[in-house]
């Protein structure tokens, strides 16, 4: 294993190891350790593998979904480019993934809420809209009457 993989692995376990949890919420943009990542996936930077992400989606204390930020701006479909104080950062959409919270180490700032529906319009515009993606017109999970529907036991 080379020597930045163990170096993350160090780090990682006390991470796990950590007993507080952060609080946050929807919108935040948090310092998080992403770590050392392998082939196409972003990399947490410097000696503690650390980034920018902006918190997307709170499941619950312990799991969020993530948008890795950056200052480099690129022309993508999957990056969303905003207006951050005095200059541009990206998010790069097409990293978003779950992570727990034991990662956050300390919030930045809160995206406004005009720049964040704007991101989930255009999410839904691009990602959520797929093409050629079958439609079906009566989702499995559909709540019916307010209640959730009942597990079917096989």
């Amino acid at each position: 294993m080379s020597n930045v993989f163990s170096k993350w692995c160090s780090l990682k376990e006390k991470l796990e190891n950590r007993k507080k949890l952060p609080y946050f919420k929807n919108r935040e943009i948090w310092w998080a350790y992403p770590g050392k990542n392998i082939a196409y996936e972003e990399d947490g930077k410097g000696d503690n593998f650390t980034r920018p992400i902006l918190i997307f989606h709170k499941f619950n204390k312990n799991l969020l979904l993530a948008i890795p930020q950056s200052k480099q701006i690129k022309k993508h479909p999957y990056i969303w480019v905003y207006d951050h104080t005095d200059e541009k950062r990206a998010l790069l959409i097409l990293q978003m993934r779950v992570i727990s919270s034991k990662r956050l180490i300390k919030k930045m700032a809160t995206l406004p809420r005009d720049k964040f529906d704007k991101l989930v319009k255009e999410m839904n515009n691009s990602i959520l809209q797929l093409p050629n993606a079958p439609q079906n017109t009566n989702p499995p999970c559909q709540r019916q009457g307010g209640r959730s529907p009942k597990a079917v036991r096989v």
